[in-house]
């Protein structure tokens, strides 16, 4: 078995060839796993200032609402903000293997595309903490490109398929 480590060593090697077959091999459900702790990392700061601030609705309630609200609204919806961004990302690279006669499916793709975005979420995570919303949109904007880039290079990385006599 694999340690998180191993996941995010070969997350940070993409999209070389070891890496990307490596990271195929696990099953679809560990990425996105992996990915949504990661997501609950960064946003547990989140919720912490959120609570501790006295701006909004969170400050006025009590706490044991306030997890109620957290893990049933806020958190599933911050991981929605992410995983379906990434799926229209992946629908884009699966559209670059259709057209280059790739041997690649929506599944694959989207297996690689949660591990390549553990980072731009990791980073996401860190311009939340500074603070500056201008920096995270320059953030998201440099993600998305960085996520499109590696998938096609990753398509690019698999054999062509046969054609059909």
């Amino acid at each position: 078995m694999k340690t998180m480590l191993d996941f995010l060593r070969n997350s940070i090697r993409l999209p070389q060839k070891e890496a990307v077959f490596t990271l195929n091999r696990e099953g679809f459900g560990l990425p996105i796993v992996f990915l949504c702790f990661i997501l609950l990392l960064v946003s547990l700061p989140l919720g912490v200032q959120m609570a501790l601030s006295g701006e909004n609705m969170a400050a006025e309630v009590a706490l044991p609402i306030f997890l109620v609200f957290f893990f049933f609204v806020y958190y599933p919806f911050f991981v929605l903000s992410v995983l379906i961004p990434l799926a229209a990302i992946t629908l884009l690279a699966l559209l670059v293997a259709k057209f280059a006669h790739r041997k690649m499916n929506f599944f694959m793709l989207y297996k690689i595309a949660a591990f390549a975005a553990i980072l731009p979420v990791i980073g996401l995570g860190i311009t939340i903490l500074i603070g500056s919303a201008l920096l995270e949109t320059i953030w998201i904007g440099i993600s998305i490109v960085y996520l499109t880039v590696i998938l096609i290079r990753v398509v690019f990385i698999y054999p062509k398929r046969k054609s059909a006599r």
